[in-house]
């Protein structure tokens, strides 16, 4: 879980055997991606990104459309463990 390009992302891969596969999904935009590969050396998640980038180039998050989110920063002080 993270984000990506401004946009929530939730992924998970796996590999075994030669057999490579990626889950990208970007719940906010209702989309996913899954490619599947039987090469051991293929980048499923990078193939994955690189689709998403295609089909939501118009959807990333500027910087200036940042600022004007309802999203708030919020401090947590720290606790001393004796």
């Amino acid at each position: 879980m993270g984000v990506y390009k401004g946009l929530k992302f939730i992924s998970h891969g796996g590999a075994d055997a030669g057999y490579r596969t990626s889950l990208c999904r970007f719940p906010d935009q209702n989309f996913s991606v899954n490619v599947l590969s039987n090469l051991a050396s293929f980048d499923p998640t990078g193939m994955a990104l690189k689709i998403a980038d295609i089909y939501l180039r118009d959807k990333e998050v500027t910087e200036s459309s940042k600022k004007d989110s309802n999203v708030k920063t919020v401090s947590v002080p720290q606790i001393k463990v004796l």
